[in-house]
């Protein structure tokens, strides 16, 4: 399929790239007339002569309410019908009230996968502390810095509210540490690629979540191009300032076989990347405190090195996440432009760095036994249980037998055997799957693909009783 388009103001190319399979078209956004608007007064004069009222919260401010409007993903933008194109036809309702992204964000959040969130790892695993963060907190304070920034800058709030509700769909239990022991397990077993949860966000919500429609059958999600676009973007380090959206369509997303590759294709995806990288430095550090993790020392410590980062800026009071979050979002506000992109001030973006990187190194490194130790080698067991009832033809019949024998406790069999029903290609497919099937378990690398993907979507506690579960019945083996 080769995209033909008739966006004015734009220079396109169209061009196949035989090594990835990627199709790609170049759109020029903004358009030439408003960047030369935007070069001829300059980001501050066309703040005051274009937009003209300044404001934002309570009495005067330089922070301008729609700076970026004319370039917002809504259906004057030159490529709205490719930002609204999913991968299969749709039948619209129409007496449906909702937008495009409007639908998308009703299908993340009636997901399976979206029910699971609050049994993610953030940083610590399974915590029994209820006040520290679970992967859930983490998405909702992602979706309101978003929004915020949106919202002041005149761009789509639907379109960020819905990339920030599925951003982490591809996130493997135990958060980060999670995603390290997949890459391993995966090079040891000599599966091609490496495990990255922005391009697993991409596979779920493409190819392993779905949703019952009115005859009760599963469909995928099949969500808008802006949105799958959002979620495969949304991550890699903010190590430069300014980040602008990419001006070429991209046909196959799933095509990335490295983290942050490329920009997203809108602003809204530039917003909610930057805006993944706000709340967390901030809560991080309270619920590293909450378990201990983390003395008041290395607190004082790290509010003097953020203050530095200041200038003669207003200083911080404390170091906490509300404080961090209003104090970026603003900076945030303050410094974008479409001219200058995305973009803190030099304040700004040495406050995140210096924070992240402090919290880097007392947070987040192995060394901190109450992360690295987390998962207690459970992802290898549940894998290397579950490969090894590969037999060819017969690996559902064997799994089956497996299940009704009891094996390996009431969790792991018998989600599996679920799993791998939906998902795998077969005659005898039950008609209620309407979803994509995935792999031919007949196969070894489709079954170790599908082992994968099955331990990817795990809560931790789902992962920590299956790994339990199989260690007690090796251990009862053992002494039969």
């Amino acid at each position: 399929m080769t995209f033909i388009s008739n966006i004015s103001n734009s220079n396109q190319k169209i061009f196949n790239n035989s090594s990835s399979e990627r199709k790609v078209l170049d759109i020029n956004i903004p358009s030439k007339n408003q960047t030369s608007l935007i070069n001829s007064h300059g980001a501050n004069a066309l703040r005051a002569k274009v937009l003209g009222e300044i404001s934002f919260g309570s009495g005067k401010s330089d922070i301008v309410r729609g700076l970026f409007k004319k370039c917002a993903a809504n259906k004057n933008h030159p490529a709205w019908e490719l930002l609204i194109e999913r991968i299969q036809s749709f039948r619209s309702n129409k007496k449906d009230m909702r937008h495009a992204f409007e639908i998308d964000y009703d299908r993340i959040i009636h997901s399976e996968g979206f029910t699971r969130y609050p049994h993610k790892t953030q940083v610590f695993a399974a915590p029994t502390n209820d006040h520290v963060s679970t992967r859930i907190i983490h998405v909702i304070h992602v979706a309101r810095v978003a929004e915020q920034i949106a919202g002041i800058l005149g761009l789509n709030q639907q379109l960020v509210r819905a990339i920030a509700m599925g951003h982490d769909l591809g996130h493997a239990p135990f958060g980060h540490q999670g995603e390290k022991e997949l890459t391993a397990i995966m090079k040891k077993k000599n599966i091609p690629g490496s495990f990255w949860h922005e391009k697993n966000g991409l596979r779920f919500v493409d190819n392993i979540e779905t949703l019952v429609d009115s005859k009760g059958v599963h469909r995928n999600l099949n969500l808008t191009y802006a949105i799958r676009d959002g979620i495969i973007c949304h991550c890699g380090e903010v190590d430069q300032n300014g980040l602008r959206p990419r001006t070429n369509y991209i046909v196959n997303l799933s095509g990335f076989d490295k983290k942050d590759q490329p920009a997203p294709f809108t602003w809204e995806g530039c917003v909610m990347k930057i805006s993944d990288k706000i709340p967390f430095i901030g809560r991080d550090v309270e619920d590293a405190i909450r378990l201990g993790a983390f003395s008041k020392e290395k607190k004082d410590k790290l509010l003097e090195l953020a203050n530095n980062c200041m200038g003669n800026k207003r200083k911080l009071s404390d170091i906490n996440s509300g404080t961090l979050m209003n104090t970026l979002i603003t900076d945030i506000c303050k410094n974008s432009s479409p001219e200058n992109g995305i973009a803190f001030s030099k304040e700004g973006f040495e406050l995140i760095k210096t924070v992240r990187e402090y919290n880097l190194h007392n947070i987040y490194l192995p060394e901190n036994v109450t992360i690295a130790k987390q998962s207690d080698g459970a992802l290898e067991r549940i894998f290397d249980t579950l490969e090894g009832y590969h037999n060819g033809e017969k690996t559902l019949f064997d799994l089956v037998k497996a299940r009704d024998e009891g094996k390996h406790g009431s969790t792991l069999l018998p989600a599996f055997v679920d799993f791998i029903s939906k998902y795998s290609k077969s005659p005898e497919r039950d008609s209620q799957f309407g979803n994509k099937p995935l792999y031919s378990i007949e196969k070894k690398e489709d079954y170790q693909q599908a082992i994968i993907d099955y331990i990817a979507g795990m809560t931790d506690r789902f992962a920590l009783k299956a790994g339990e579960d199989i260690k007690n019945h090796n251990n009862n083996c053992h002494f039969q």
